[in-house]
């Protein structure tokens, strides 16, 4: 059996004529481009939230609006934590940034900065938003692999790469661990055709594997940039079904319902949202849901004819408007995954870290366990929850029942009863 192992790289019309044709750039003019677009993304984060790592870390971004003062850069170099972000231009003087979208399902985060600490000589990026690069384009990732600065790699697209629930740009040229929120750029005209976000390879043990290089496409991160311009809603909305998919054909197709009273079955095959265009992936389903409201008509095929389906739209919380409870350094929140309605019916919270130096940290629960119930008390909702720890005496051991996967083959889940006693009480905050 192969492991597979991600590895998060901390990512017009035709001239009639030639005589007026623009001239492509040069290599060196599209690497002078980008060293002046281009920053260092520095993050320190010591509680990590939605399975992200705590710690320092570093990564790349780039400049997309001076007016603004945006940047794009990875949500796994943002993280979606309780985070301090740092960024840099070359040859400059740190300072702090913030986020003001981190993205849920898409790894991508939208930076702002104040504008006077751009650099009068800095330009924009100019994004690839009207489709993605053919296979055998000839692409550069850039950024600060391994802590060297302003550097690229060259390569070819070999296509689009099908890794579920992403469709994700797959390229030979270099990514490696600080290019992540770098941008991969277009040599044919220097335009930014993706984000670099993370290697493909088998495990390490294979001396045969070679590393594949992924970035995320640029038409679905516009569309978010334009929402955010335009001052609309950016949350992701998901259509409250099971999505599959078959062999090679991506096109997304009803698995199950989850709600009683739709009208789609079992084999449909999702066509367009509202009237639009034509829907090839689940990738362009949920661009197409972005920035529509509670519901939609969804278009499907349905042994052979085309039907609509009206369906309401779940919309997935804002990642930094969360909070999570620290009780005794245990971080307690609700479940991040995006299917958690279907895996978690009985809406339990969950653990979603621990503070090494705190009791927590010896007591035995594990990062993603459900809390079954605290005290013999069931609580689905956070201040629920807090309400009761804060009644707790200083010292007082709460008994937290905890389900997780099980280790043995035999079960699914296994239970265990920890006990841990207050020693602080605290709210957490993302931002």
């Amino acid at each position: 059996m192969i492991k597979i192992v991600f590895r998060f790289a901390a990512l017009g019309m035709a001239l009639s004529t030639p005589l007026t044709a623009t001239p492509a750039p040069t290599p060196e003019q599209i690497l002078a481009d980008a060293s002046r677009y281009t920053v260092k993304v520095q993050v320190l984060n010591e509680i990590a939230l939605n399975q992200d790592d705590g710690g320092a870390g570093m990564g790349t971004g780039f400049l997309i609006d001076k007016k603004r003062g945006w940047l794009l850069t990875n949500a796994h170099v943002a993280t979606r934590s309780p985070s301090t972000i740092k960024v840099s231009f070359r040859n400059g003087e740190e300072f702090e940034a913030k986020r003001i979208h981190v993205d849920p399902l898409i790894d991508l985060a939208v930076l702002v900065i104040p504008t006077d600490k751009i650099p009068s000589d800095a330009v924009e990026a100019s994004l690839a938003c009207d489709s993605v690069p053919a296979a055998g384009t000839s692409v550069l990732a850039y950024g600060h692999p391994w802590g060297m600065s302003y550097t690229a790699s060259r390569g070819i697209v070999a296509g689009l790469t099908w890794i579920y629930p992403s469709q994700l740009i797959q390229t030979d040229a270099v990514i490696n661990s600080g290019n992540s929120g770098g941008p991969l750029i277009s040599l044919s005209d220097g335009r930014v055709v993706g984000i670099n976000t993370a290697t493909y390879q088998p495990e390490d043990k294979d001396e045969r594997g070679t590393a594949i290089s992924l970035a995320e496409p640029m038409p679905s991160i516009c569309k978010i940039i334009d929402l955010l311009k335009d001052g609309k809603d950016t949350k992701l909305r998901l259509l409250p079904i099971a999505i599959a998919t078959a062999g090679d054909d991506l096109r997304p197709r009803v698995a199950k319902a989850f709600q009683s009273g739709l009208q789609f079955q079992a084999g449909d095959i999702i066509t367009a949202v509202n009237g639009g265009a034509e829907v090839g992936t689940l990738p362009e389903l949920l661009a197409d849901l972005r920035g529509l409201g509670r519901e939609a008509m969804i278009s499907v095929e349905r042994n052979g004819k085309l039907v609509d389906v009206r369906s309401p739209l779940n919309v997935v919380a804002d990642p930094l408007k969360a909070r999570s409870i620290n009780f005794s350094g245990l971080i307690i929140g609700r479940p991040w995954r995006l299917d958690d309605f279907d895996s978690n019916s009985d809406n339990h919270l969950i653990v979603e870290w621990y503070e090494t130096a705190e009791e927590a940290s010896f007591s035995g629960i594990e990062v993603s366990d459900y809390i079954l119930s605290v005290d013999g008390r069931r609580f689905s909702e956070l201040d629920d929850l807090y309400s009761y720890l804060d009644q707790l005496p200083e010292g007082a051991v709460a008994e937290f029942m905890v389900k997780r996967l099980s280790k043995a083959m035999e079960f699914y889940s296994e239970y265990h009863q920890i006990s841990l006693a207050r020693t602080k009480l605290d709210w957490v905050s993302v931002q």
